[in-house]
């Protein structure tokens, strides 16, 4: 486990997941965008710095350098899981304003990560979609309040939205971070492993192409912490499913809530 001056906790779990290769993945639906830094077969890397982490839903939306070096691989797991290690100057993010936003506005973003602390700023970004043609509407998924922890908060204004701190505190333990987009009921929706953390309603579907950016919010604050894997999908149906597989991959079952009709079985 590498610390680098951060203090990172995570909870230990008795769940003992199923046989794996029989487990729902996100290659049973479409996906907008796939990137999982257990699968090694797509990680391009120089001396351990990740170049490239390649898009697995099949539209070769790449995560590359955005800011400074390229986050470490190889150096910590996560149930047994390879995790990419981000020193608080680093970022991934796909090439160019060329990320196809739905043309419904709906769409969720889920992310497995650990959060360091203290936050070099509270407007540290874990993800964030950047309209660098237009100037907007995009938005951030931040650190919020305190730089001693990680609130979460999202940044929504140039949606129509109210910029939201989210309640409780995500505090630092590793989860799957969410952001639900439901443009057909005007929502936005935070959550940590399934669980609501609040939102705010929303009037206007982000740009339909944007960069997407992986731990690092909109102009280049980036967060220290290491990152697992991130899905972009449209089918909110699915949201449950998608959330509860990423849980029980990566040894967080026991966060779900009861509500979630995989919380002791696997998908």
């Amino acid at each position: 486990m590498r610390f680098i001056g951060r203090t990172i906790w995570h909870e230990q779990t008795n769940f003992v997941p199923l046989d794996a290769s029989r487990a729902w993945t996100f290659a049973d639906m479409t996906t907008e965008g796939w990137w999982d830094a257990s699968d090694l077969s797509t990680i391009t890397d120089t001396s351990g710095e990740v170049t490239q982490l390649a898009d697995k839903s099949g539209n070769l939306q790449h995560l590359t350098q955005t800011i400074g070096f390229g986050p470490m691989t190889g150096t910590y797991t996560l149930n047994d899981l390879n995790m990419m290690y981000f020193d608080g100057s680093e970022a991934l993010g796909t090439y160019g304003d060329n990320f196809v936003v739905p043309a419904s506005g709906n769409f969720a973003v889920l992310q497995v990560s650990e959060v360091f602390l203290p936050l070099s700023n509270t407007a540290d970004g874990l993800f964030s979609m950047l309209d660098a043609g237009v100037g907007g509407p995009d938005w951030q998924f931040v650190g919020g309040v305190n730089v001693s922890n990680f609130n979460g908060r999202i940044v929504a204004n140039e949606l129509g939205g109210v910029n939201t701190n989210f309640s409780p505190a995500m505090g630092i333990g590793g989860g799957v971070y969410g952001m639900e987009f439901n443009f057909t009921d005007s929502t936005i929706r935070g959550s940590i492993t399934g669980n609501d953390v609040g939102g705010t309603d929303y009037t206007i579907k982000p740009a339909s192409t944007q960069t997407f950016l992986v731990n690092s919010n909109r102009v280049g604050n980036a967060l220290a912490g290491h990152t697992g894997e991130t899905v972009i999908f449209e089918d909110l149906s699915k949201m449950e499913i998608a959330v509860a597989s990423l849980a029980w991959k990566w040894g967080f079952p026991h966060q779900l809530p009861e509500s979630n009709p995989w919380k002791y079985i696997r998908p």
